[in-house]
């Protein structure tokens, strides 16, 4: 199916989107070209200057793109953004990332929070706020 324009609920074997959008896609193959996807569920999705908010697929490529939430065995991102991404295998070329959790990382990507400073950040924040709990709670007799 080609789509040009904006739409809201797409579901088919292929999606290709040219210049428009849709709010949620579910196929096998999606497609977009200069446009963006509000949610998309497939086996593979392909972004060429657009944008993707969630993504869930087998394999994501994003290139001179962006996309917000990545959730695949294997993420490929290309002079492009990320908010966060969990894979088995990241291959990630000019790029930056706030959160990645992946098991392989490959290429040249900045990245805000890894899986390691994720997993001290959330013991440290677990915590502060354990204690401040425990400093805020009446005492109990």
């Amino acid at each position: 199916m080609n789509a040009q324009g904006e739409g809201q609920k797409v579901r088919a074997k292929s999606v290709i989107i040219r210049q428009g959008g849709a709010e949620l896609v579910e196929a096998e193959t999606v497609t977009v070209e200069f446009g963006g996807i509000e949610q998309a569920s497939a086996a593979t999705v392909s972004v060429n200057s657009g944008g993707i908010v969630n993504a869930a697929a087998d394999s994501i490529q994003v290139t001179q793109g962006g996309i917000v939430s990545a959730r695949a065995q294997e993420v490929k991102l290309t002079n492009g953004g990320a908010v966060w991404i969990a894979a088995q295998r990241a291959d990630l070329k000019n790029t930056f990332v706030g959160i990645l959790l992946a098991r392989q990382v490959n290429g040249d990507v900045r990245v805000l929070l890894d899986r390691k400073a994720a997993a001290i950040f959330g013991l440290s924040a677990g915590l502060i706020i354990g204690l401040l709990g425990l400093l805020r709670s009446p005492k109990r007799r």
